[in-house]
């Protein structure tokens, strides 16, 4: 079972993103520190790892 959590650099390319299964969902800004210091320790914390899928990397 995979949890697909998906963090976007602008709310805009969430929006976009936002159709089929995810078109219920709402677009929210999270300040870079909050991301850093309370979200990414949780992600660690329960053993998430993060996976590109789809994304080219530069």
């Amino acid at each position: 079972m995979y949890l697909l959590v998906p963090f976007w650099p602008k709310r805009e390319f969430a929006e976009y993103c936002a159709y089929e299964g995810w078109s219920n969902c709402t677009a929210e800004i999270i300040p870079l520190i909050t991301f850093i210091s309370e979200i990414l320790p949780k992600i660690k914390m329960i053993s998430i790892s993060p996976r590109y899928s789809g994304i080219e990397r530069m």
